[in-house]
């Protein structure tokens, strides 16, 4: 596959999770909850620009860290990197889910 398919592909899937995750977790936010695994970057009752704004620097990055990686000659490297993506988005599909098991079982 080539390097710019792979990474226009990956980008897209990882954004796309990140903005679900990132409007989800909102939703939580907005009914009392608080922000838990990322407080330390965002802090545990983020406003919604603070919000936005880590998850545009941190696709940014992790998109800037695919294209490179998609450019190395070392095929394990871009391996590992295709794998990394996959994985936080997989993270980002799964937290969106239990943000909406949660939501929908709140009372």
């Amino acid at each position: 596959m080539s390097p710019g398919i792979c990474v226009l592909i990956l980008s897209l899937a990882l954004g796309a999770s990140t903005a679900a995750d990132g409007y989800s977790t909102m939703r939580v936010l907005n009914r009392g909850g608080h922000e838990i695994w990322s407080a330390w970057i965002i802090g545990r009752h983020p406003s919604a620009a603070h919000l936005a704004v880590a998850d545009a620097v941190g696709q940014g990055v992790s998109t800037w860290l695919l294209w490179r990686t998609e450019h190395s000659r070392r095929r394990w490297l871009r391996v590992v990197a295709r794998l990394a993506a996959s994985g936080l988005t997989a993270g980002h599909v799964v937290a969106t889910a239990r943000a909406d098991h949660l939501l929908a079982h709140w009372r």
